[in-house]
């Protein structure tokens, strides 16, 4: 699952939505739908956000390549910043 690869992890909550991708585009396509999916069954956050960022990239508007997801979980709260990364990761 290679859109994995354009995960970013933050624990910090951030409150900046992407107004571009918004005014571009409501709709939620297929990776993201099933990004969501996989991240919330894998890991059960009390918060999950995934931004498209594909329009910032030279990408053709509906194109899914680029993301930044922010996700909060007491999964993390026991494991190294590291190994919070590559469970994402793999």
């Amino acid at each position: 699952m290679s859109f994995f690869s354009f995960l970013e992890l933050s624990k910090v909550v951030s409150l900046m939505p992407s107004i571009a991708w918004r005014c571009l585009s409501s709709n939620v396509g297929p990776v993201e739908t099933r990004m969501h999916q996989l991240l919330s069954r894998t890991f059960k956050p009390t918060f999950l956000k995934i931004y498209n960022e594909s329009h910032l990239h030279n990408q053709k508007l509906g194109r899914e390549t680029h993301f930044r997801v922010v996700i909060v979980s007491h999964e993390f709260n026991t494991i190294s910043p590291v190994k919070v990364k590559f469970s994402l990761l793999t």
